[in-house]
């Protein structure tokens, strides 16, 4: 029975792992991904708005502990319902602002008692709903970019994504200058395609610098066995070469293989030497004993 427990955990975990690199479930990753990313954020928010709340209930408090003794009976019961503790005048301040309790209600019954302390809960409101919960709004949303982008399996999803869409598109970017059927794109279908000019905006927005100018000498870099046309394996791997990373790595493998040639050609320019200065010494003399 414990191996059978054992296989069940492993296939879970399969299953786990599965959901996790699936780009179906990337919107569930995010958002958990951003959630336990803002949990941090989340503790320094509590302590940031009781910090607030407990500064201005300590002033209407105090204002309305002069106005108690000469209110009525329902104002009365409405201070000591609302106000009466320092526990109750913070949820009474944190219902005011989540949604809880009507602030308009309290700021009504509050000016009929004093209006020092309506204008001290007033400011309250509009400080605690414009300015901190808007700040911390932002701070939430930062925290969740930021753990998005430094999620290393979410990159990997996305890019392989948007290989396999790029390769789509531009198969079907191949089937339309492929006019003929045959399989094959010759240099001057391929130059009368890149002149539309929404030819070139879509190239564009591919990350492909292709136009007019250009377009023959791209032909003939793609086209690799050099029979003057481009089939569709040909043409996909030649876009692939000409964007994105991939363009970044062929130019770093010419930077790397012209420096293997210059020092290729400076070990020949010092061998080279090297057999001049053995050329230009004299012949030995045979001396006879």
């Amino acid at each position: 029975m414990a191996v059978f427990r054992a296989l069940r955990v492993l296939r879970l975990v399969r299953v786990l792992r599965i959901v996790r690199v699936m780009r179906f479930f990337t919107v569930l990753r995010v958002m958990v991904m951003g959630i336990k990313s803002s949990l941090q954020p989340l503790c320094w928010c509590l302590t940031l708005l009781l910090l607030v709340m407990f500064i201005f209930g300590t002033v209407i408090m105090q204002l309305l502990s002069s106005e108690y003794e000469g209110a009525s009976a329902t104002r009365q019961s409405f201070i000591k319902d609302h106000f009466g503790t320092m526990l109750q005048t913070l949820y009474t301040l944190h219902i005011s602002i989540t949604g809880g309790l009507d602030w308009s209600y309290v700021s009504d019954m509050l000016f009929r008692i004093s209006l020092p302390v309506a204008i001290a809960y007033m400011f309250y409101i509009v400080f605690a709903l414009f300015c901190v919960l808007n700040v911390v709004t932002g701070i939430f949303v930062e925290a969740a970019t930021a753990s998005v982008q430094s999620d290393a399996e979410h990159q990997m999803v996305e890019s392989v994504w948007a290989q396999t869409k790029m390769r789509q598109v531009m198969s079907d970017v191949f089937m339309e200058m492929d006019v003929t059927g045959a399989g094959k794109v010759s240099c001057a279908e391929f130059v009368k395609y890149v002149d539309d000019e929404r030819v070139q905006a879509f190239m564009h927005c591919m990350g492909l610098d292709v136009n007019t100018s250009n377009a023959d000498a791209i032909f003939h870099l793609v086209d690799l066995d050099g029979d003057g046309g481009l089939d569709k394996d040909e043409f996909l791997d030649g876009v692939t070469h000409f964007s994105g990373v991939a363009k970044q790595m062929d130019m770093a493998r010419v930077t790397h293989a012209l420096r293997d040639v210059q020092r290729n050609q400076l070990q020949l320019m010092a061998k080279l030497e090297v057999t001049d200065d053995e050329r230009a010494l004299p012949n030995p003399v045979n001396v006879v004993v």
